[in-house]
């Protein structure tokens, strides 16, 4: 009962909040024998993240995220990026990378497969983008362009784990006018650019109170900054 007070409560505050399934991590294994790894999860609820419930660890939450890198016509290269909603519950109104966000499963599941990862990062991209992930060479059925990659990302001020996919942009893009289609895309993306490598460092430290932690990471992951 007091949990459902919390609740109820926290979304009147903010009515962006919504209850839901999530996937949340369990643990991470070795692959074997194939190298790789093996993420372990079971179903949670959404308001598990929201409502601290004393004596019991709140949940993370397994997401994706899509780290999108494209060249101009100086083959200068560039990374996509977003500014949160201010009510989204973490970072609000903070630049971040993305696409992303998190996974549900139908029940609690021993393994996930890196198709239902690829066809989550699909449905953000044209939530998050308002654009057809397949003209990136991002497909249903797990399909991913050769020149991907992948990584885990921790973010203990969200509670989540977030695999990350660095994905080539085709072709060349124009810096100025950043892709996607601001009116079919979701609440949670109030802007988008594309933020050029040689930019990276200067950007960051000018913007530093409107750029999420996770931003910083994948930058420095990238030996951008």
């Amino acid at each position: 009962a007091d949990e459902a007070v919390v609740w109820a409560a926290a979304c009147a505050a903010n009515a962006r909040l919504h209850e839901g399934g999530i996937a949340a991590l369990v643990g991470i294994e070795p692959g074997r024998p194939v190298p790789g790894v093996t993420l372990r999860l079971r179903r949670e609820r959404y308001a598990r993240l929201v409502i601290d419930t004393p004596g019991i660890a709140a949940p993370t939450m397994l997401g994706v995220k899509g780290v999108l890198i494209g060249s101009d016509a100086r083959g200068e290269p560039h990374v996509f990026i977003q500014r949160r909603h201010a009510h989204t519950r973490v970072y609000p109104g903070c630049w971040e990378i993305g696409p992303g966000g998190g996974l549900d499963v139908a029940d609690d599941a021993i393994a996930l497969t890196p198709a239902a990862l690829v066809e989550q990062l699909v449905s953000e991209i044209r939530d998050e983008m308002g654009l057809d992930a397949g003209a990136i060479g991002l497909r249903g059925g797990g399909a991913l362009s050769g020149q991907s990659a992948a990584f885990g990302l921790e973010d203990r001020a969200a509670q989540s784990f977030d695999v990350c996919f660095v994905v080539a942009w085709p072709g060349v893009i124009d810096a100025a006018r950043p892709p996607g289609d601001a009116g079919a895309r979701d609440w949670e993306v109030t802007q988008t650019a594309w933020l050029a490598k040689a930019d990276a460092e200067t950007w960051v430290t000018g913007a530093s109170e409107r750029v999420a932690p996770p931003m910083r990471a994948i930058l420095r992951h990238l030996a951008w900054v």
